[in-house]
């Protein structure tokens, strides 16, 4: 879970971060298992909702870097 001060400068729900609006300044690491990904479910900022997406969008986000984060 993201710290307190974290969600305020997102200005998200616990629970609920979002892949989306995420400072510049942020890089988004997106595995390549990741970015090949047909649908994901990702935060929308709030607790109480997901979108849904592909993983190819995930890693089109600016400031994303695919990078291999786990192991195979």
């Amino acid at each position: 879970m993201a710290p307190p001060e974290v969600l305020i400068q997102l200005d998200m729900e616990s629970g609920g971060v979002s892949p989306f609006g995420l400072p510049a300044e942020w890089t988004l690491l997106v595995d390549p298992a990741v970015s090949q990904a047909e649908e994901l479910i990702v935060g929308s900022g709030i607790r109480t909702s997901k979108l849904l997406v592909s993983g190819y969008s995930l890693s089109q986000i600016p400031g994303a870097k695919t990078c291999a984060i786990t192991r195979q």
